[in-house]
């Protein structure tokens, strides 16, 4: 059984390799990497795919291997690639997650019988995979640097008769589609038909601009067959970062941070509060001291000069003594009188201040009479 496999496989390829070069009509399909291909199977003899069997020739050298035997994937030790293969309802052969190894030759078969003949017709598809790989190092990209990307189609026979004679253009093109040429900031340079490179100084990026991206478009005729993208994180820093995860607080943080905002709220009040007192208690010492102040202003006398007291008036006064002798006539007995006159002044302001001396108001006797035998 493996033996007519691998002749009939052997047999087909070469069958389609005729049929390519005369023109004959042999489906090609492209594909990008990291893409989903689905390749048609045609003649499908039982609907469950009981009948189908797919075989692989690889376009790096792998050699022929049958994937797919009456509607199982087979756990194939030469590519590995069982986990991204599968069989849909039609019996078409589903290729996940596109890499350039899954490029080549596909057989679907049909064998109603397991160990029996073959029946049917085969249906042939060629499979071509466009990827776009850095030609350095990205581990250190810095805004000022350059980067370089190649964009290859791999197929079956490297470029061969794939390309040749189909129209294939490929380019590198801007988001809106338009075709890219060698400018002051980058160097475009087609080195086959299923190769082109592109130089890109990463002059241009703005401070806070995170990602870079570049397409790779693939055309025949005018319309696009396939296109890759290429995605690159440049960042103003000298070194890209990854970003740390978040952590996700847990129910005992929530409780602990919203206890501690409490006690800050508590604290701020208490705060506050004394802060309100203490300026209260301020203000009310200090109208205190302001009431003592007019007290004692009101108490106080003025910076007038005292009143000085006046003086008690000095009585002014004279005195005159007069002695006279007794009249003749009176022998016998000898008498002696004193007469004293004064003068006293009334005090300051008086009307009779200006009185003069010989003014009778301000003038008094006293009579002193001394007997003497």
């Amino acid at each position: 059984m493996a033996a007519s496999l691998c002749v009939s496989l052997i047999v087909s390829l070469i069958c389609l390799n005729y049929k390519g070069v005369k023109g004959n009509s042999i489906p090609t399909l492209f594909f990008s990497a990291g893409s989903r291909a689905v390749l048609p199977c045609k003649n499908v003899i039982y609907r469950n795919c009981s009948s189908t069997t797919w075989l692989y020739s690889s376009a790096r050298g792998y050699g022929s291997s049958e994937e797919v035997s009456h509607g199982q994937v087979k756990q194939n030790t030469n590519t590995n690639r069982a986990e991204r293969l599968g069989v849909d309802s039609a019996c078409a052969l589903v290729i996940n997650d596109v890499t350039a190894e899954d490029a080549g030759w596909y057989i679907c078969q049909h064998y109603p019988v397991k160990g029996g003949e073959k029946q049917g017709v085969d249906a042939s598809v060629e499979m071509t995979v466009l990827q776009i790989s850095p030609l350095q190092s990205l581990t250190h990209i810095e805004a000022g640097g350059s980067v370089t990307l190649q964009c290859y189609l791999h197929t079956h026979d490297s470029c061969g008769t794939t390309a040749q004679g189909k129209g294939l253009h490929l380019s590198w093109v801007d988001e809106r589609g338009k075709e890219l040429h060698t400018s002051s900031n980058r160097n475009t340079i087609p080195i086959s038909l299923c190769d082109i490179t592109i130089t890109v100084q990463l002059t241009d990026l703005n401070p806070s601009e995170k990602q870079r991206s570049w397409t790779c478009q693939l055309t025949a005729d005018g319309g696009v067959l396939t296109s890759a993208n290429f995605t690159l994180s440049v960042k103003a820093s000298k070194f890209i970062s990854t970003p740390m995860p978040v952590p996700v607080p847990s129910d005992h943080t929530i409780f602990v941070a919203v206890g501690a905002l409490l006690v800050c709220f508590l604290l701020a009040a208490v705060v506050t509060v004394v802060i309100y007192k203490t300026r209260q208690n301020s203000k009310k010492r200090a109208q205190d001291t302001s009431d003592q102040h007019m007290m004692s202003s009101t108490v106080r006398p003025s910076h007038e000069p005292p009143v000085k007291e006046e003086e008690p008036e000095e009585l002014h006064y004279a005195s005159l003594d007069h002695l006279g002798k007794p009249k003749t006539g009176h022998s016998d007995r000898l008498c002696e009188v004193n007469v004293t006159y004064s003068t006293v002044l009334p005090p300051a302001g008086d009307k009779r201040t200006n009185a003069g001396p010989a003014d009778s108001s301000v003038l008094y006797a006293t009579v002193q009479k001394t007997d003497k035998i």
